[in-house]
């Protein structure tokens, strides 16, 4: 899908454009409203990110003019304006979701997704089906039958395009307006090679040859004659692709990983517009101060505050905002001017936020993964001595979706474990004695790779013994294979939601700052607001995983706030922690009363709240191991 960026702040374009890319989006950027607004008639985008402080149109303006001539594709609007009634101008400009500066990439992933979902472009069905060939756009998963397809990100976009318009005939031109942008279009030797990479790995998870047609003169479509074709059970096809050829496919399709810029690399550029400014100030100082240097530093204030919390520093962005309201001003004061840039230098001459660091390295490293790929075949290593139960579990592994490698002693494990980890370690070896012999000796790996064993005559003692040293799942013997199949495919780790969003409701902004450093380790995306009419107008576009709500807050109330959650349908089932210094009988009741699934008293401990949250959120169906494994502490 075609997203149009519309951003005159290059760095932030770039950081924005390498998520999107990462996430199989095509991106194409406009530096101005003008030159946006043209780019909608003639890309034809699927989507539009705008910024609000545009040179020629603002994104006011932008949002109106393609509005007022009926089209109706999705736009969000990216600005640092703040206010209540900016938004409320912006949504009845066209746009149709907000995004206030500095934001997270992955909020803006997720409400990117939600304006796709919620578009007539985006089809309604949220899974594309032709035949057995299935393609998931939120996840980005290619399956053809039961067995996922690996394909490098252009192929992914070239099957999404076809599945999305099953019985158009695509000419190689076509291809290029949806799928390239304006500056880097390739020849068409190029397309003809993506077209051959994708028949390549539909071929060898057992699609047929010709899949994809050819119409010669014409271009590609999928060929009709496949629709009602249905999948070669033993997954061969006339492909004869066997599993280890699949390992060596998804090798293949690794990429580069797409560069983020580093601090280092954006510091110079952030220091042109301190000396920007700086010259505005001066010209304050001087009093000559001039419309065009006013303009100029606010400007350059605007992109620092827009962009500096984005890539770690927080402390910036808030300087930056305070510069730029000191100079919108009607009587800006050099002093306070001075003071604020020597603080906003300083902070720059510091390192980023580690964490965000982290996040953005993430999503370098992310756009070089098969996003494709939902799951290859589960590696298991079996230490055995019965030659029944392996020859069960060898013959039985390879239809349960699963590559087994048997060994019969802890020596021989070690060597293969050396040679390449599995993802589960199962032990089928008689009698506790000599279960607990191997599970001595492999400690360490016992310790990595979920392990589950198979013994007879195991008593609860027993079982609290084997727990305590690492065994994830017991089995007692005679082995029946279903339970064996069933237990391991339960240690395979959970595939990671999107995002879990979490909203933090607190007055006290010292606090909602403490909060998302407790949670955003955990990968939870929190939104932290700091008051009920500020989170109440979140949730009408955004719907939490979860929401922590303070109890004392000025005129409506966290209980109060609760009350109304409870009362609509979008919310009703959205878990709700109530937060509160008070711990007195009768407001836990009230808070029980109105609906809240539980209570955390102030000062939070920060191994109960995380503990609390898990249990809210599995019991909600996203489960503990989905979320990053971060030890729990104080």
């Amino acid at each position: 899908m075609k997203i149009l960026l519309v951003e005159d702040d290059e760095q932030l374009a770039q950081i924005v454009s390498l998520n999107l890319k990462s996430q199989n989006y095509t991106v194409e950027w406009a530096t101005d409203g003008q030159l946006g607004l043209d780019l909608v008639e003639a890309a034809e985008p699927d989507a539009v990110i705008v910024d609000y402080h545009l040179p020629k149109l603002n994104g006011y303006e932008l949002c109106e003019r393609v509005r007022a001539t009926g089209n109706c594709v999705p736009i969000l609007m990216m600005t640092s304006r703040v206010e209540v009634q900016d938004k409320i101008d912006g949504l009845d400009a066209g746009a149709d979701d907000y995004l206030t500066k500095p934001f997270s990439l992955k909020e803006l992933s997720a409400r990117l997704r939600a304006l796709m979902r919620r578009s007539d472009r985006a089809g309604g069905t949220p899974i594309l089906t032709w035949g057995p060939l299935s393609l998931n756009p939120a996840t980005c998963e290619v399956l053809y039958g039961d067995r996922p397809v690996p394909l490098r990100p252009k192929e992914y976009a070239l099957l999404e395009l076809f599945m999305r318009s099953p019985k158009q005939l695509f000419s190689r031109d076509a291809i290029l307006d949806r799928l390239w942008t304006f500056d880097d279009a390739p020849n068409e030797e190029t397309i003809k090679a993506h077209v051959k990479g994708m028949r390549k790995h539909l071929k060898q998870v057992g699609a047929p040859a010709k899949l994809i047609e050819s119409v010669y003169g014409m271009g590609y479509r999928l060929n009709p004659k496949f629709e009602a074709f249905t999948v070669d059970p033993t997954g061969e096809g006339d492909a004869g692709a066997e599993a280890a050829s699949f390992s060596a496919a998804v090798s293949a399709v690794e990429g580069k990983p797409l560069a983020l810029p580093q601090w280092q690399q954006l510091k110079p550029k952030m220091q042109e517009r301190v000396e920007a400014i700086s010259t505005a100030v001066q010209a304050i100082a001087a009093g000559n101060l001039t419309h065009a240097s006013v303009e100029a530093g606010c400007g350059e204030a605007h992109k620092l505050a827009g962009i500096l919390g984005t890539v770690g520093f927080q402390r910036g962005t808030a300087l930056a905002r305070q510069i730029e309201a000191q100079l919108r001003g009607s009587l800006p004061s050099a002093v306070k001017l001075q003071q604020l840039l020597e603080d906003l230098q300083r902070e720059l001459e510091r390192e980023p936020d580690a964490e965000t660091v982290a996040e953005l390295a993430a999503v370098a490293r992310g756009a070089a993964e098969v996003h494709s790929v939902r799951e290859r075949p589960l590696e298991v290593l079996v230490i055995a001595t019965d030659a029944e139960v392996s020859g069960l579990l060898l013959k039985e592994g390879r239809q349960h979706g699963m590559r087994y490698a048997h060994v019969v002693d802890a020596e021989s494990a070690r060597v293969q474990i050396d040679r390449g980890a599995p993802d589960v370690l199962a032990i089928a070896v008689g009698d506790v004695s000599a279960t607990y012999q191997v599970l001595g000796e492999l400690a360490e790996a016992v310790a990595a790779i979920p392990t589950m064993v198979a013994v007879s005559d195991l008593d609860l003692a027993g079982r609290v013994s084997l727990s305590r040293l690492g065994v994830k799942r017991v089995l007692e013997m005679p082995l029946q294979g279903a339970r064996w199949f069933e237990a391991i495919r339960g240690l395979r780790p959970q595939p990671r939601p999107q995002s879990v969003t979490i909203l933090a409701v607190d007055d006290d902004p010292e606090f909602l700052s403490i909060l998302s450093c407790l949670l955003q380790p955990w990968g939870f995306e929190v939104v932290a607001v700091a008051d009920a009419d500020r989170a109440w107008k979140e949730m009408e576009t955004l719907v939490p995983d979860l929401i922590l709500l303070d109890v004392e807050m000025p005129g409506i109330n966290g209980i109060e706030l609760c009350q109304a959650i409870r009362s609509d349908e979008r919310l009703w089932e959205t878990p709700v922690l109530i937060l509160a210094s008070l711990h007195k009988t009768e407001r836990v009741q009230q808070a029980f009363v109105a609906g809240a699934d539980g209570f955390v008293k102030k000062p939070v401990v920060g191994a109960e709240l995380i503990v609390r949250i898990l249990n809210q959120l599995e019991r909600k169906g996203i489960p503990s191991q989905s979320i990053e494994n971060t030890e729990l502490s104080n």
